[in-house]
C-alpha cells in the first residue's frame, strides 16, 4: 500500500501530559509538539515557547492603544535591597489569573538581581528604570523583559506592559535601614531571591536612626503605610540642609513631614520623626494604574 500522508510519531501519553503541565498550553498544541520532535520533551518545550512568543508579538501589534489601566504591583526583597514593579493589563481577570502574577513575579526578581549587580561603589539608595531599560533587562533563559511579555500576550490574549520598576539599597555604613509596605491584593509567588508580594499599592522608605523608641521595623512598616494612604509629593526637608525641616508653606499638606500622621492624627509626621530621632532618606510610591490618563492626554 503506497501512500503519500505524513507518517507522525505515536505521542507518549505520560509525556503529553507533563509538557501540558509545564507550559500550560493546550493539548492539542503540545501533543502537535510532541509529534514534530518525536517525543524530545525539551525541543517539544522549546518550539511552544518560541511559536507562542511569535504569536504575542503578532497579537501585541494588534492590541497596542488598547487602555491598561488593571494590572499589579511586584514587591521582591533580599539582602536588604527592594524591587518594586508595576505591570499593568487590560481587566482584572487577567490580574487575578496565576500565569499574570508568576510574570509580575519573575520580572521583579529580574529587577531586583539587576539592582544587585550594580557596582556596590556606586552610593545609590534610589534607581528608577523606567519603560526602556525594562523592555531591554535580560531575564532567564537569555529573554528579555519585552520577549517575555510578547510570550505571556500570546499566552493571555490581553495587552500587557511592564510599566516601571524602581531599586533601593540602603547604605549600612551610613546607619541607614530599609522599609517596605504593599497592600496585598494576591498570593505569595516564590522566586529565587524570596517572596514576591503583589498588590496594587506598595511603597519603600529608607531611614536613618540614631536611636530608637519604636523598632525599626514597626517605624518603618508605619512610615510606608503612610506614604501608600497620603501619597506625599516629597519629604519636605529644607533643601539647604536634609536634617532640617524647611520653613512652612502653604502646600505643606503634600510634604510628608507636615501632613498628619495616618496612625495617630494628634501628632505629625516631623514629631514621630524627632520622637524617635529619625530621618527619611529616601522613599518611593507607587499606585497601580496611577496617571495613565494623563499619560495618554500627553501622548
Amino acid at each position: 500500500l503506497h501512500t503519500t500522508a505524513v507518517q507522525y510519531a505515536v505521542v507518549d501519553k505520560q509525556l503529553l501530559s507533563k509538557l501540558r503541565k509545564s507550559t500550560g498550553f493546550s493539548f492539542v498544541n503540545c501533543r502537535k509538539a510532541l509529534e514534530k520532535f518525536d517525543n524530545d520533551l525539551k525541543q517539544a518545550e522549546k518550539w511552544l515557547k518560541d511559536e507562542a512568543q511569535k504569536e504575542g508579538w503578532a497579537k501585541a501589534s494588534k492590541l497596542q492603544g488598547r487602555p491598561m489601566s488593571q494590572g499589579l504591583i511586584g514587591l521582591v526583597v533580599k539582602d536588604n535591597i527592594a524591587s518594586l514593579v508595576e505591570v499593568n493589563c487590560e481587566t482584572d481577570f487577567v490580574a487575578r489569573n496565576l500565569k499574570f502574577q508568576s510574570f509580575v513575579a519573575a520580572v521583579s526578581d529580574g529587577v531586583l538581581q539587576h539592582g544587585k549587580s550594580v557596582s556596590s561603589n556606586k552610593v545609590v539608595s534610589f534607581s528608577l528604570y523606567f519603560l526602556w531599560d525594562l523592555f531591554q533587562l535580560v531575564m532567564i533563559n537569555e529573554k528579555t523583559v519585552s520577549d517575555l511579555t510578547a510570550l505571556e500576550v500570546g499566552n493571555l490574549g490581553e495587552n500587557i506592559l511592564v510599566r516601571r520598576g524602581v531599586v533601593m539599597r540602603p547604605d549600612k555604613q551610613l546607619g541607614q535601614y530599609l522599609s517596605y509596605y504593599i497592600h496585598t491584593t494576591g498570593p505569595k509567588i516564590q522566586q529565587s531571591s524570596g517572596h514576591c508580594l503583589l498588590g496594587k499599592y506598595g511603597a519603600l522608605v529608607i531611614l536613618f536612626m540614631e536611636k530608637k523608641i519604636l523598632t525599626k521595623e514597626e517605624l518603618g512598616r508605619q512610615l510606608c503605610q503612610h506614604i501608600v494612604g497620603m501619597n506625599p509629593k516629597c519629604i519636605g526637608y529644607d533643601t539647604s540642609n536634609s536634617t532640617n525641616p524647611k520653613i512652612p508653606e502653604p502646600d505643606d499638606e503634600v510634604r510628608m513631614i507636615y501632613q498628619e500622621y495616618m496612625l495617630d492624627t494628634n501628632y505629625k509626621v516631623i514629631d514621630v520623626l524627632d520622637h524617635n530621632n529619625v530621618t527619611i532618606v529616601d522613599y518611593v510610591r507607587i499606585e497601580c494604574g496611577e496617571d495613565i490618563e494623563k499619560e495618554k492626554e500627553v501622548d
